[in-house]
């Protein structure tokens, strides 16, 4: 296994253009650089973040999650985090783009949460924790829209078929629920088109 100043020396003389060089670098001493055993990491931070920052401009999102989640588990990680506040924000906030293009939603939220709180003036957190409450809340609309056409079609059904009655009253609330929801769905393409 590498020490940090073998792996600082090598990462210097890689070229800056070649991204594929730089993933290939970092998996290659993985071992090392996700040790828990690494030690003081100052000398090195930049590896990890230029190695998060190809991964998202690769889409390969699955691969920074795991890697951002096993780097919030380092012990050194964690106290270089605490004195290197750009550090911490950019671990958080492409961990939490990246739980966002894989539709974790929850998990996105609480990422840029923690950005919003830990700079309140910056409109690009807020923006992103903006939409991803935004796309949590469509996704339950979109959940009550298909729910309540599947009942108002059970609704209008039933009766055809078995000898059971409906109530009018439930055929129209479930109708209210599916035009509800799809006037929502409508001004939110329309929002969104703008």
């Amino acid at each position: 296994m590498k020490t940090i100043q073998e792996i600082d020396v090598e990462y210097d003389k890689l070229p800056d253009e070649d991204s594929n060089k730089i993933i290939e670098f970092f998996e290659s001493n993985s071992r090392t650089l996700l040790s828990h055993q690494i030690g003081d990491i100052s000398d090195i931070e930049c590896i990890y973040t230029d190695y998060v920052v190809i991964l998202m401009e690769k889409s390969r999102y699955s691969k920074v999650i795991e890697v951002t989640e096993k780097l919030e588990n380092i012990e050194s990680v964690i106290k270089y985090s605490e004195s290197d506040k750009d550090f911490k924000i950019d671990l958080i906030f492409y961990k939490s783009v990246s739980l966002f293009n894989k539709k974790r939603l929850r998990e996105a939220k609480q990422g840029f949460e923690r950005l919003v709180n830990l700079e309140p003036e910056n409109e690009d957190f807020s923006d992103w924790y903006k939409n991803t409450k935004k796309r949590i809340l469509f996704r339950y609309l979109y959940l009550i829209m298909f729910g309540s056409i599947g009942l108002a079609f059970l609704t209008l059904m039933i009766p055809e078929h078995f000898p059971i009655t409906i109530s009018k009253v439930y055929q129209r609330t479930f109708e209210g629920i599916f035009y509800l929801s799809f006037g929502f769905f409508i001004i939110e393409k329309f929002i969104n088109k703008e």
